[in-house]
């Protein structure tokens, strides 16, 4: 005896799909919009200063997000042992110095040529001027220099010597130049590791504009 049957079978398509988005160029694009808002003629003085800190602490931010992109995408992780036991002149290095040099070492086994003291600088302004600040500062007395506030020994910059100690003497001027400094070295950066990987657009892709 055979027994025939039919059966009917609806197939649904389905499918899930996952977006990224680059964190870091958000985060540049948010940190140049406040810097060209300090800088427009309209605004009053006391709103470009407020303005350009908000660029300074998100350039930090950037800095970090991208760093650790690079970090994840390349898995520097054995090559970030070796400096994440050396210090600067106010401690461990900072992470995203750590990553900066762990990727570059992975990909070209040897050292970082290009100086990242300004890194160090924005990061000790981050910590200890805008995320952590003093109750109370000195902006102004006897032999205390103009413009700048009185020196914390918590704050010691290697590149940004003339920059201020105190929250609210930054201005627009230093937003500039860490804008400036960062656009510059991850130019510099991208340009040694571009003809380091089977895919060089991924460094003209992370470049600031």
């Amino acid at each position: 005896m055979q027994i025939c049957g039919k059966v009917s079978i609806e197939l649904k398509p389905a499918s899930e799909y996952l977006y990224e988005e680059a964190t870091y160029k958000k985060i540049y694009a948010d940190s140049l919009f406040f810097l060209n808002r300090a800088k427009e003629p309209s605004v009053k003085e006391e709103d470009k200063d407020r303005y350009a800190r908000v660029s300074i602490l998100l350039m930090a931010f950037y800095l970090e997000s991208l760093s650790n992109a690079l970090f994840k995408q390349f898995d520097a992780r054995s090559e970030k042992k070796l400096y994440g036991t050396k210090f600067s002149a106010r401690g461990k290095l900072p992470e995203p110095v750590q990553n900066f040099l762990a990727v570059y070492r992975k990909l070209c086994q040897k050292d970082l040529s290009l100086s990242t003291d300004f890194i160090d600088d924005i990061f000790t302004i981050r910590n200890k001027i805008l995320a952590h600040p003093l109750g109370f500062s000195v902006i102004a007395g006897t032999g205390i220099p103009r413009g700048q506030g009185c020196y914390d020994k918590k704050i010691k910059y290697k590149k940004f010597t003339n920059f201020p100690y105190v929250y609210s003497l930054f201005k627009t001027s230093h937003a500039e130049t860490v804008v400036n400094e960062v656009r510059k070295f991850m130019n510099d950066y991208c340009n040694l590791l571009k003809n380091k990987v089977p895919e060089p657009k991924i460094f003209d892709a992370i470049r600031p504009t």
